[in-house]
């Protein structure tokens, strides 16, 4: 079946439906409750997708076991996991839109343009908006994982704390 012609959102959820059907007519994927980014794009959409549900399962499985996230700086899944974890206690309602994905061969570049809620001690509400860049990396089973993570890569301060 071809996806020519088709939107970038179509086009990743028929991907996602084949890779459902993959998985359970060859028994993968059972029991778990991971979905693997099978675009680049698509990276952000489950991202979001698992931010919003607070599920951190989900949010680890997409960044590369030597993976790298700056501000504040950590390295390797278990690492950037810690740092999701406590961040997922704290803010709500993100969003992501992908400025653009430029994929090179196995690796692609992406750029978030984000927001999310956050609430004070004292009950009030912030917003924060940012616009970071990502790289994410194929994997041998198709899917990409990040593999850097700059959540203020592409703001102008960015390249004032150089």
């Amino acid at each position: 079946r071809s996806t020519q012609g088709v939107s970038s959102a179509a086009s990743d959820v028929y991907k996602r439906q084949v890779v459902t059907q993959i998985q359970v007519a060859t028994g993968e994927g059972h029991g778990s409750s991971v979905e693997k980014a099978m675009t680049p794009k698509m990276a952000h959409t489950l991202f979001t997708e698992a931010f919003n549900a607070k599920n951190a399962e989900q949010l680890c499985a997409l960044f590369a076991e030597d993976a790298v996230a700056v501000n504040p700086r950590r390295e390797g899944r278990a690492a950037i996991c810690e740092s999701m974890k406590a961040f997922l206690e704290t803010a709500d309602n993100l969003t992501i839109k992908t400025g653009y994905a430029v994929q090179s061969g196995d690796h692609a570049l992406l750029r978030s343009i984000y927001s999310y809620e956050s609430t004070a001690e004292d009950g009030s509400l912030s917003v924060t908006k940012g616009s970071g860049i990502e790289l994410v990396e194929r994997q041998p089973d198709g899917s990409w994982l990040y593999i850097l993570d700059h959540p203020h890569g592409a703001e102008d301060s960015a390249i004032e704390a150089q």
